[in-house]
């Protein structure tokens, strides 16, 4: 196990005790009724904006352990991510040329810029300007769509070996992680599509533990994988870890 994998069933060990604890959340504030005899409509307050505020306050309090779940389940994507750039960046630092094999759609300028092989080829030794260029490959890695990332991570940085039986799972969690951040936690038509109609266009994502859970599990899984190909084959450094901990259903 590298020390990024380390790191990351670290933090969603972490998390998955956030959500346990969310769960007895949801059970205190879904039904919070007033007692009898209560008002709200105090300091000469209009009777209507008592009664907005007691909805509002009420549906807050019904709301929010679905709120924090679906902070949760954004954060678990941005620590596979995260996971995802350190490995590659160990990986490309230790192998630089990998970043040597062609790339379709660049826009090369002979005359401003220098060439891969040529900057690679002068280096004594990986320094700030090897770093560089890695940054810049990772940097484009992530602005690409998820099935294109999985495909590069595979062609260009070497892991044809990963298997391809999460690679649905980790599309579809990407899809609803975009929907929550972008679409106003609504569903979108690729979503509803990958989904096989399980999501609905325009209707709202509802995430809950459950889908926390399982999102770490399948980010686990995949992370599990990729670690042990960049051992395997770049020969990383590697270190013992206590992974005992429970790391979501």
């Amino acid at each position: 196990m590298t020390l990024h994998l380390e790191v990351l069933l670290h933090d969603f060990g972490h998390l998955a005790a956030m959500i346990r604890n969310l769960d007895a959340a949801r059970e205190r504030w879904a039904v919070w009724p007033a007692e009898e005899g209560q008002t709200m409509y105090q300091f000469g307050l209009p009777a209507a904006f008592g009664k907005a505020f007691s909805d509002g306050t009420t549906r807050l309090r019904q709301e929010t352990p679905e709120f924090l779940y679906g902070m949760c389940f954004v954060h678990a994507y941005g620590l596979f991510e995260h996971y995802l750039k350190s490995i590659l960046h160990a990986v490309l630092h230790s192998n630089p040329r990998i970043l040597l094999t062609p790339v379709k759609q660049q826009h090369r300028d002979a005359e401003k810029k220098v060439s891969y092989r040529e900057v690679i080829d002068s280096l004594e030794s990986p320094g700030q300007l090897l770093d560089l260029i890695i940054d810049r490959e990772l940097k484009a890695l992530m602005y690409m769509s998820c099935p294109d990332q999985l495909k590069t991570i595979r062609k260009r940085f070497g892991f044809g070996q990963l298997a391809d039986d999460l690679d649905s799972r980790i599309v579809q969690l990407n899809e609803i992680r975009n929907c929550i951040v972008h679409n106003h936690a609504q569903a979108n038509r690729e979503l509803a599509s990958l989904s096989q109609g399980f999501y609905r266009a325009g209707c709202r994502i509802h995430i809950d533990r459950n889908v926390v859970s399982r999102a770490i599990t399948n980010y686990s899984r995949f992370a599990q994988s990729v670690d042990q190909i960049a051992e395997r084959k770049y020969r990383l450094v590697t270190c013992d870890v206590d992974s005992s901990f429970e790391q979501g259903e």
